[in-house]
């Protein structure tokens, strides 16, 4: 799972949208028209929440897929919010919604070679989410902070992606993350810097699981996602 999708979901939920309502029979949310659509996990949980997260490329352009969504949830507006809309996470553009007691949310942006690719996802806002852990087995820093937990399952394999903060420097989160992975059975398969994004990312295969280590940050504090895949069998 993309640690990006985690990042917009996550955004979306903090928009303050209400959770008083109770969800009944899931609403329609269609993917933009002549989108090829994809399933991504049939049992995945943001926060706590269990949510349905499809990926979906369009050779249409980006502002017809959001103006797509305008005027679809436009036509509730009499019962509902219409929709919520930000570009908070360039290059990503996120429009939301919240629909019978669901949380839609819509995340695309332009894709390389045309056309519009991005992630529709949807949520019970009635359920309530489950206080982020000590994310035990995790490696993280002294006085580092577990944002959000995302697990998903798919046929062979499991997923989870975690998100930490802290106030260490970016320099110090990779050495410490460095030693960590160094010190146990696990092959390195990246570690690089992203020249001018304040970025750094390691990768990691040990038996049956591979890591990908996102941090971003300065001197002054840091983001961290952790991304691990355990797959059934070698």
């Amino acid at each position: 799972m993309m640690p990006m999708l985690l990042r917009g979901i996550l955004l979306t939920l903090a928009l303050g949208l209400p959770n008083a309502v109770v969800a009944g029979k899931p609403p329609e949310f269609p993917p933009p028209p002549d989108a090829r659509v994809d399933s991504m996990g049939t049992n995945t949980a943001v926060g706590g929440r269990a949510t349905q997260i499809r990926q979906f490329f369009t050779p249409d352009r980006p502002e017809k897929v959001y103006e797509f969504y305008r005027q679809e949830w436009k036509r509730g507006e009499g019962k509902a919010p219409g929709f919520a809309e930000t570009d908070a996470m360039e290059p990503w553009h996120i429009i939301s919604r919240v629909e019978d007691g669901y949380l839609l949310t819509v995340q695309a942006q332009k894709a390389d070679n045309g056309g519009t690719w991005g992630y529709l996802a949807m949520s019970r806002v009635d359920e309530v989410p489950e206080a982020p852990n000590d994310a035990p087995g995790v490696p993280k820093m002294s006085g580092t902070r577990v944002m959000q937990n995302m697990t998903s399952e798919d046929p062979g394999q499991t997923g989870t992606v975690v998100l930490l903060a802290n106030d260490h420097s970016l320099t110090s989160n990779v050495n410490y993350y460095r030693q960590q992975y160094q010190a146990g059975d696990w092959r390195p398969d990246m570690d690089k810097a992203i020249p001018g994004a304040k970025m750094h990312v390691l990768a990691y295969t040990g038996g049956r699981s591979k890591v990908n280590i996102v941090l971003t940050g300065d001197d002054k504090e840091t983001q961290v996602v952790i991304n691990e895949v355990l797959h059934d069998i070698l």
